[in-house]
Parts: C-alpha cells; sequence; structure tokens
C-alpha cells in the first residue's frame, strides 16, 4: 500500500485526537515501520490492518465504521493534494473517471501501486452503481471514499452497500442514491 496512504491516517487520527494517540496507536501496533511514513514509499498491507486493529480498539470503534470515516478524510486529502484528479464537472462523471483516468494517472505517478478496480455506472440522473474489486476487501474504506467525493460535489447522497466481497461475492456493489 502506498505511503500517501499511512501519511492521511496519521494526518487524520493527528488532527482529531493528538500527536500522542498516534505515537500510542504505532507503539501498541508494533508496525514494522516505526510509524516513519513516505507517501512515495510503498508499505506491506498488512502493516495498515495492524493500525486498523488498534485504532480501532482505541478508539471503541468497529473496524468498518474507522475504515469509512478515513475514507471521507481520504478522499478530501487526496483533492488537497492531487487536484488535477477532481476536474470532472460532478460527481457522477468522477465515479466514473475513477478506473479509467485517475487510477491510471497514478499507476503513472507509482508504477508499483496496486489500484482497486472501480466500475461506476449511471443508472439514471439519481443512481449510480460502483463495483469494487481489490484483493484487499477495503470496501469500507471505498464506501468513504465515494461518500467523501460526493461532499466534495456538493451533492447530497446515499451510499448502500449491495453486494459484499466478505460475504461470499465476487466484488462489492455499492447503490448510490443522489438526493
Amino acid at each position: 500500500m502506498k505511503g500517501v496512504v499511512f501519511v492521511a491516517l496519521a494526518e487524520m487520527i493527528q488532527g482529531k485526537y493528538g500527536h500522542r494517540t498516534w505515537n500510542e496507536i504505532i507503539e501498541k501496533s508494533q508496525v514494522e515501520s516505526a510509524g516513519v511514513y513516505t507517501a512515495a514509499e510503498t508499505y506491506k498491507d498488512e502493516e495498515a490492518l495492524q493500525l486498523l486493529a488498534v485504532i480501532s480498539e482505541k478508539l471503541s470503534a468497529r473496524s468498518d465504521e474507522v475504515l469509512s470515516i478515513f475514507g471521507i478524510f481520504l478522499i478530501k486529502y487526496f483533492k488537497k493534494k492531487y487536484p488535477q484528479f477532481f476536474e470532472t464537472n460532478n460527481f457522477p462523471d468522477f465515479l466514473c473517471s475513477i478506473d479509467n483516468i485517475v487510477h491510471v494517472e497514478i499507476k503513472k505517478l507509482a508504477p508499483d501501486s496496486i489500484p482497486p478496480k472501480v466500475l461506476a455506472t449511471i443508472i439514471d440522473s439519481n443512481h449510480i452503481t460502483v463495483v469494487y474489486f481489490s484483493k484487499r476487501k477495503l470496501c469500507y474504506l471505498a464506501k468513504g471514499l465515494i461518500k467523501g467525493a460526493s461532499h466534495i460535489y456538493g451533492v447530497n447522497a446515499e451510499v448502500e452497500q449491495t453486494k459484499c466481497m466478505h460475504n461470499g461475492h465476487e466484488h462489492c456493489e455499492f447503490l448510490i442514491k443522489i438526493k
């Protein structure tokens, strides 16, 4: 997993709970990197899972809740750091651009990155389906990213997960209802 994700996670935790809490999470998780992250570096996926477990415990929150909240934060972090990925006119167009534009550009910036497969289909003016597939199975993070993107584009959207890899499906699927 790319370091930019870890850098953003550190920023979110430190911003909401302070540096001391982040340091306690790093110490308790005993991650290989010792909590020293650079955006361009690649870290083991297991390190993210170790951090997630400790953060969930520390905050007395379920891991799916932590991932979803982080997804909302992460997409806003990406908007700040990589505004060129958000030049589409609207929320539906952005969702449709993720796999064939955003992830292609990410691969150019970081050839060793392994972004998930994300396919969006506009059903009508108020409904979009998003199919997510990744060996990481971070569908709750994806849900948060989608919700956060709706905030960026000023859209009130409900994100309902209709299929989940954790329940035996081959991919996760989300139905987005724009209100």
